[in-house]
């Protein structure tokens, strides 16, 4: 059953796969297809979670202040998860690279 899902300006159909096994050749991403999509959907992912952080790190300036201490640990440590899971994706996309 293929589902619509909204990812930014994209429109992706994610199929169900219970029984299915996975054929990476029906990926799509953009105009991209197969292993290309895939790559192309890892680096987009790396991209935006990078963007994300440094957004996040400039709202964590702005929260610098007397008036509310409490709020830097919290950005600070957002910043860290979204770095963490930055990586992660740039690992998989280099692993893929170097298959």
């Amino acid at each position: 059953m293929a589902v619509p899902v909204a990812a930014g300006p994209i429109l992706l159909e994610v199929t169900e796969t219970i029984n299915e096994p996975y054929d990476e050749s029906q990926e799509r991403w953009g105009d991209l297809r197969g292993r290309h999509a895939v790559d192309g959907r890892l680096h987009e992912m790396e991209t935006r979670l990078k963007q994300m952080r440094e957004e996040l790190a400039e709202i964590g300036h702005w929260a610098d202040h007397p008036a509310f201490p409490d709020l830097t640990g919290h950005f600070k440590h957002i910043r860290e998860l979204l770095a963490e899971t930055e990586r992660g994706v740039r690992q998989a996309r280099e692993r893929r690279f170097h298959e």
